[in-house]
């Protein structure tokens, strides 16, 4: 949610996003069902801080019916590699298990909507 760390992940602010989600939770409200699917990134959005305000943001817009936090897939590593394009993710590795299910249990106190779970494939490993 900060700005600034966007910023530095992306190459841009985050305002347009929080503006896009802003006009999809009211055109939801009236129209359809809202869901926010955000990435996990090991590193780089995995904070619980960084759970907490998305939660807030959830909460403050409204409407929303699903909220997924989506597993890091690493699997684009070898396109960057053949593209010969420099990834700043490109030895990350998949988010262990035990820190997904924290990371949902943060997202689940916020209270952001009802249905709140975590999808993609996670490290077993302890």
């Amino acid at each position: 949610m900060n700005d600034a760390d966007h910023q530095r992940w992306t190459g841009r602010g985050n305002a347009m996003i929080l503006r896009n989600l802003g006009v999809a939770a009211l055109w939801a409200k009236g129209n359809g069902r809202l869901w926010i699917r955000t990435p996990i990134i090991p590193g780089a959005t995995d904070s619980d801080e960084n759970i907490h305000a998305i939660g807030d943001r959830i909460n403050a817009i409204g409407g929303a019916e699903r909220w997924e936090l989506c597993a890091f897939n690493n699997l684009c590593a070898d396109k960057y590699k053949r593209l010969d394009i420099d990834w700043a993710f490109q030895h990350t590795p998949l988010i262990k298990r035990r820190h997904m299910e924290h990371l949902l249990e943060v997202a689940r106190s916020t209270r952001a909507c009802e249905d709140i779970r975590a999808t993609g494939a996670l490290d077993e490993e302890e």
